[in-house]
């Protein structure tokens, strides 16, 4: 064998011949760029010889695979020609097999990037850490097979951002929502009894079940509120931190009172939530007192119910529920003046038999309802026999 022969670091044949047929010699791997899957032999003595992994000390050899790739346009000048490496082979220092790839363009190799292995996640434990993981590995791919629609980097980026909205999807359930992660609705029974489908892809708060992704970002962006805070959920509109559906639990006392005006001129919340944020064990109900009723619920037309596990008193005004026009459920206790309801035509004969139920008037008192909903409760038996127990309390339409 010729000295020239002997200072070949680098044995490759292709994987198709046997023996020693075919077989080349090259003093490096960056002098290989003939297409084609081969077996190298490496002598690895401490000279670089296009390898992935620094010389560990020890003189030894190295079998592995390599398959190299060709893409150039036609021609015999090959404008902008591009090689690719992809070597398997096993590592004598860290003990581990691994696949690297690295490309060949603008007349240079690229760096050697490794392939995943098995495991190399398992010590990752916090949302920012998988993100900046996965954010590096994005990086090189990048560096080897560019960005664009259908690439890995794409692939990389969308599984970033689904790792973006598991880590907020576990704040949303951690605030009281539930996510349906089926194919199929759920049934649930919202507080104040009604079975309510929850959607697939959706998340289900305070009885609406078909709440999206962006919804419930607004929801929590709003956060909760305290019982000082005065109108909390007023004068919604494009980009108002109160254009939300519904809103989580309040922090304050189980049985407090709120300030004044709490969704005045919100015309997107359908759902109000006034009950205390989860603490361990919590009660049913709670009693809650309006410091001022004045337009506190006013010109609210997607408003829909009004927890009904609080039961709410207050010194009631006539513009109290003005344009409430799909106000259906509510408990008002110790009702003890007039009521002005006539905004409301589907008020639920539960809120109104409540009302009656628990009124506490010193003298006569009326409950004005909307005429649709007069005539729909003036003769039902209950709310009937409600009545007569309260001489005096009445209904009258408006």
């Amino acid at each position: 064998m010729s000295n020239q022969v002997k200072e070949m670091a680098v044995r490759l044949k292709p994987l198709l011949n046997e023996g020693d047929v075919g077989c080349k010699w090259e003093s490096s791997l960056d002098k290989i760029f003939s297409p084609g899957n081969y077996v190298v032999e490496i002598d690895h003595t401490g000279s670089n010889v296009g390898l992935p992994v620094k010389f560990c000390g020890a003189e030894h050899y190295i079998v592995g695979n390599l398959v190299v790739t060709d893409s150039g346009t036609a021609g015999p000048k090959q404008h902008e020609r591009v090689i690719g490496q992809s070597l398997t082979f096993t590592a004598r220092d860290s003990k581990a097999t691994k696949v690297y790839t690295r490309t060949y363009a603008n007349g240079i190799w690229g760096e050697w990037h490794s392939l995943i292995e098995a495991g190399k996640f398992d010590k990752i434990t916090t949302t920012d850490k998988l993100i900046s993981t996965v954010a590096a590995i994005s990086n090189d791919i990048d560096t080897l097979k560019g960005a664009g629609d259908g690439s890995i980097a794409a692939v990389i980026s969308a599984a970033m951002e689904k790792g973006r909205v598991l880590a907020k999807r576990d704040l949303f359930i951690a605030a009281g929502a539930l996510y349906n992660d089926t194919d199929a609705a759920i049934e649930r029974t919202s507080p104040w009894g009604e079975s309510v489908q929850h959607l697939a892809g959706r998340y289900y708060l305070n009885g609406l079940g078909d709440i999206t992704e962006e919804q419930m970002l607004a929801i929590y962006n709003r956060g909760y509120f305290n019982d000082n805070d005065i109108s909390p959920f007023g004068y919604s509109g494009s980009g108002s931190a109160s254009n939300i559906r519904t809103n989580l639990m309040r922090s304050g006392m189980w049985n407090g009172s709120l300030a004044g005006y709490l969704c005045i001129s919100n015309y997107a919340i359908e759902v109000l939530n006034l009950h205390i944020m989860p603490m361990g064990t919590s009660p049913d109900t709670c009693n809650i007192k309006l410091t001022n009723a004045e337009s506190v619920f006013s010109t609210a037309p997607k408003l829909r119910v009004i927890d009904t596990r609080c039961l709410i008193s207050a010194a009631w005004k006539p513009s109290s529920f003005t344009g409430c026009v799909n106000l259906t459920e509510i408990r008002i206790t110790v009702l003890g003046s007039s009521l002005d309801l006539k905004s409301c035509s589907k008020i639920s004969k539960a809120s109104v038999l409540y009302m009656i139920q628990n009124a506490v008037p010193k003298n006569a008192i009326t409950i004005t309802l909307h005429a649709d909903a007069y005539a729909r409760l003036e003769s039902d038996v209950d709310i009937v026999a409600a009545l007569e127990a309260q001489p005096l309390v009445s209904l009258v339409s408006a």
